[in-house]
């Protein structure tokens, strides 16, 4: 309780200072906070699973988790550690109720799936699932947004406009934390969503398979006669497969097309390092402060020791003052961390959960443990670097500038100005990249265009359907296609050649405003077999004069076109065929400007009437297309708010730097003003004092800032470049940071009359 007097009395006394030093604290402590609660809350995904330690999935050395679908069984009768077994493909498909149409996320897998994941059984059937293809089991949610309040049980329904399926029985949902998402199983018998492979004349449908081992089993028996078996199968002896623990999966973001929920792994690991960077430098500050402010109460400290006190005593004292402060700037800070929530969510697109932390003891024990760490840190430098004076000269209040102390007080400093320059280069590129993304030239225009996801189901109506959407007024071009640029699923290879395909019929060089090199485009109403390729397949082929009536892959090349972005900017430009083939999953709609609602309605009203039943839907194209790279977009605010942050430290810790060095020189200014120095030249003489501990920061900051901004850069085939003046605005705004931080102590130091200042020499 005298501590808390004590260092409430300190407050009190030095309110500017206290409100600087606990402010900083609290607020890093917020964002700290803040930023732990969020990557506790992504390492919490599928911990929810019972028995997860249990659970594996099978992946191949070629980044793709599908596999032959006859694994399943010949794991389940030849391996004894194999407890359980399941295969399922997941997708989007739409369920139809009483002409009632929704879009439903499906699982289609087999009754093993149930004994894998142990979803718990709400009501109907209890097990032996999928014996009829033709059952199916909702999640507790959908058959309310379907059914609404009717008993699900025994009713039918149809799904994607094909296969009637009935509901036998309701599973609670799946949890909200997992990387594991449906709403909907059905059959994987019923062939709704498949992957079909072959290699040499082998052909077998393509599934994800996740088995769950009983405790006492060894994974690496299996992972060693696992690949052998796969072949067995389906002949790939290029790929080697192994067991993957379902806890790592979230996190694994190298398997295509698994559909599943992955982690933004980078930005937990910038967002990890951040917070690091605004803990350090919380720590550094308050270090800084609290010498500043020491040098207030050396008149208090040399009383003390005149009437005895030992250093021990004044040094447990600074150490209770600090833990004091410290969980006061926790509590100040969690309240702030309240109040931040909402803006970081919306960065970061998903909620914090702030209770998380409270509820997990190992979280507590480290913070408290990381409480007392720092108190006793930031509470022991300043003890020590003010205790090294005679009490005489504490109670004189002669305060001098050791070279001991100052040292690690400048390399503070210093490295507070590393991390403020790192970080605003990295502000500015990242700002750079993502206007380059939404500036970049892709090679076609996505002013006005609109895609439609067409039914497979309806492709016999298609023509009729484009031929009415073609005589409306407010639709200037309109192709159907199976793949569009930043969505091609289908692709051809062989030993010497790969190319993506689209298939698609002469007017999609029309719609998307490509242009032909060589060549023609393809024949109004041509039922031939022919293709069009773009630069980079006809440079790998030897030019046009090879490529001519070439047959590639099943079709004949008869035009070349430029080439353009037909993947995202992360990927190269690779070999394209765009197939003369009927093939249709989307209509994509290029509108005349004016009212593009009502256009919309127009064309959806059309659609209805040719596809009776079939939902619509539609995208802007350049939403669509901006959405791609809403991770780095978030990524960015996230730099730009903690930077912002860094910053407002950094300027703190240069506070209590000027406030101690001017109140050390206090008697050599006045002995200057005495002799004719101007209040200009002490301005200047200080700043500089100040800015030349800029300098190193700089010349640190800026290959820090440059090495992870190049390896940032790395992951877009198409990016930004680091140009000079980044680096030079990244100096220059630390420079006058630190100008207008420093100088208002600098000016009224500068204005202080000498007399005061040497009154008592």
């Amino acid at each position: 309780m005298k501590a808390f007097n004590i260092y409430c009395r300190v407050l009190n006394r030095n309110k500017v200072f206290s409100f600087i030093s606990i402010g900083g604290f609290s607020i890093s402590m917020g964002v700290v906070v803040l930023l732990l609660s969020f990557i506790r809350s992504e390492k919490q995904y599928d911990h929810s699973i019972p028995e997860l330690e249990q659970i594996y999935r099978i992946v191949g050395d070629n980044f793709s988790a599908y596999i032959p679908e006859q694994t399943r069984d010949k794991l389940l009768s030849d391996f004894p550690q194999v407890q359980a077994a399941t295969k399922l493909n997941i997708g989007y498909d739409p369920v139809l109720y009483k002409k009632e149409n929704s879009t439903v996320r499906i699982i289609h897998t087999d009754s093993g799936f149930f004994k894998v994941f142990s979803v718990p059984v709400i009501s109907g059937q209890r097990d032996g699932f999928f014996k009829d293809p033709h059952q199916a089991v909702l999640t507790e949610s959908c058959a309310k947004r379907i059914f609404g309040e009717e008993n699900p049980i025994g009713k039918v329904l149809n799904v994607a406009h094909g296969e009637d399926v009935e509901v036998v029985a309701i599973v609670q949902d799946l949890p909200d934390k997992s990387s594991l998402t449906g709403e909907m199983f059905c059959s994987a018998e019923l062939r709704i969503r498949y992957s079909r492979s072959g290699h040499n004349d082998q052909e077998t449908y393509m599934y994800n398979l996740y088995l769950k081992l009983h405790p006492d089993s060894k994974p690496q028996e299996l992972n060693s006669q696992l690949t052998d078996m796969i072949h067995s199968f389906m002949d790939w002896n290029d790929i080697q497969y192994r067991i993957q623990p379902f806890k790592e999966v979230y996190f694994d973001t190298s398997s295509a097309y698994d559909n599943l929920s992955h982690a933004n792994v980078k930005l937990i690991r910038l967002l990890g390092w951040l917070t690091l960077v605004i803990l350090f430098l919380a720590v550094f500050n308050y270090i800084n402060l609290a010498i500043a402010q020491s040098t207030g109460r050396l008149h208090e400290l040399g009383v003390k020791q005149v009437f005895g006190a030992d250093r021990a005593s004044l040094l447990r004292q600074f150490v209770k003052e600090a833990f004091l402060q410290v969980l006061l700037a926790l509590l100040l800070g969690y309240i702030i961390a309240i109040i931040l929530r909402p803006l970081l969510t919306g960065i970061l697109g998903k909620e914090i959960q702030l209770l998380m932390l409270l509820k997990d003891p190992i979280s507590m024990i480290l913070v408290l443990a990381g409480l007392l760490l720092i108190a006793i840190i930031s509470g022991l430098y300043p003890a020590l670097a003010i205790l090294r004076l005679q009490p005489r000269q504490m109670l004189l209040s002669q305060v001098t500038s050791g070279r001991r102390s100052f040292d690690i007080r400048r390399v503070l400093t210093v490295i507070q100005f590393t991390a403020m320059v790192a970080l605003i280069i990295s502000l500015i590129t990242l700002v750079k990249q993502i206007q380059y993304v939404h500036h970049k030239d892709l090679g076609y225009s996505t002013e006005l265009l609109v895609s439609v996801p067409v039914h497979y189901r309806i492709q016999n109506n298609v023509p009729v359907l484009m031929e009415e959407l073609s005589k409306l007024a407010v639709v200037k071009e309109i192709c159907a296609s199976h793949g569009t640029p930043g969505a091609i699923r289908n692709y051809s290879s062989n030993d010497n050649l790969t190319a993506s395909h689209i298939a698609s019929d002469y007017r999609f060089i029309e719609t998307f405003g490509l242009e032909i090199l060589h060549g023609r485009n393809f024949f109004k109403a041509e039922s031939t077999n022919v293709n069009l390729i773009n630069e980079s397949l006809l440079m790998e082929i030897g030019g046009w004069d090879s490529a001519e009536n070439r047959t590639i892959f099943g079709s004949e090349v008869v035009g070349v076109i430029e080439d353009f972005h037909f993947q995202d900017l992360y990927t190269p430009i690779g070999n394209l065929q765009i197939r003369n083939e009927p093939d249709v999953s989307h209509l994509c709609v290029r509108f005349y400007p004016g009212d593009i609602s009502a256009s919309i309605s127009q064309v959806q009203e059309i659609f209805e009437q040719n596809a009776p039943g079939f939902s619509f839907s539609y995208e802007f194209y350049d939403e669509w297309m901006e959405a791609k790279y809403r991770q780095e977009e978030r990524r960015a605010r996230s730099i730009r708010l903690l930077s912002m942050i860094a910053v407002l430290l950094s300027c703190m810790g240069l506070f209590g730097m000027a406030e101690f060095t001017t109140r050390s020189r206090i008697r050599e200014i006045g002995i200057r003003k005495v002799n004719g120095a101007s209040e200009g030249h002490i301005i200047r003489m200080l700043n500089l004092c100040f800015l030349k501990w800029t300098v190193p920061g700089i010349c640190a900051g800026i290959p820090l800032g440059w090495y992870f901004m190049q390896r940032w850069l790395s992951g877009f085939a198409y990016k930004t470049t680091l140009d000079w003046w980044i680096f030079g605005a990244a100096a220059l705004i630390s420079i006058a940071v630190a100008i207008l931080t420093v100088s208002w102590q600098t000016w009224r130091a500068a204005r202080r009359n000498p007399v005061e200042s040497l009154r008592y020499e």
